[in-house]
């Protein structure tokens, strides 16, 4: 029997195993693609009447508040600004609270005597607290590697912010050899000892939390 019989006729004349099985119902994309429901529409995308790379492209320093930045007054509305500028700092609370967790971190290696734990979350704790900073002053960062190179870009008005410059340049420093290298060989180039490290990333998470705190009014 040629196996170009239609089902109907193979049925009829009994040849039931060239008739293909019923597969199991199953709703149709077709028919429910003209009557699918709209998405539902986000409250704050049309509070501004800018299509987001506009709005982007009039803000080049990503700073939003209207002070600095008088574009952020044509937007549409007022609360576009205000919105922009709580959502960067609550970012950067959270970068800050990493921070202290960090920090933590680093003390539980130190009573374990982990050492290269010891200087891998010490850097991490200050790295992070920098990050928090510079999010809350200019609204964003990097989240890309070479974000690490930028942790010394402090704002001009932190305390010393030369200083810490070096010093969070040093902090990293130590982290790359701790994290990478084999210290048979290069242990002895850590010019800082573990406990000097910790030290070192604490009073910067304190200068960062005063600072925030006083510019800022931000309280972890």
């Amino acid at each position: 029997m040629s196996t170009k019989l239609p089902a109907i006729a193979a049925a009829i004349a009994g040849e039931t195993r060239w008739v293909r099985p019923r597969k199991p119902w199953r709703p149709s994309k077709l028919r429910f693609g003209a009557t699918r429901l709209p998405h539902r529409t986000n409250p704050r995308r049309i509070r501004s009447p800018l299509h987001k790379y506009r709005l982007i492209g009039m803000i080049p320093t990503r700073r939003y508040d209207t002070d600095q930045n008088p574009n952020a007054e044509v937007l549409g509305f007022e609360t576009v600004a205000s919105d922009v500028t709580e959502f960067a700092h609550s970012v950067g609370l959270c970068w800050l609270q990493l921070a202290f967790e960090h920090m933590q971190d680093a003390k539980a290696a130190m009573a374990s005597g982990h050492n290269r734990s010891v200087y891998s979350r010490s850097y991490y704790a200050a790295y992070n607290a920098s990050k928090s900073v510079r999010c809350i002053v200019n609204g964003s960062v990097s989240l890309t590697a070479d974000d690490h190179k930028k942790a010394q870009d402090l704002p001009d008005d932190f305390p010393e912010v030369e200083k810490w410059a070096a010093d969070i340049t040093s902090l990293r420093e130590h982290r790359l050899r701790a994290d990478y290298d084999n210290w048979g060989a290069s242990g002895s180039e850590h010019s800082l000892p573990a406990k000097d490290v910790i030290d070192l990333a604490e009073q910067f998470l304190s200068e960062a939390k005063q600072y925030l705190e006083a510019k800022f009014g931000i309280k972890l």
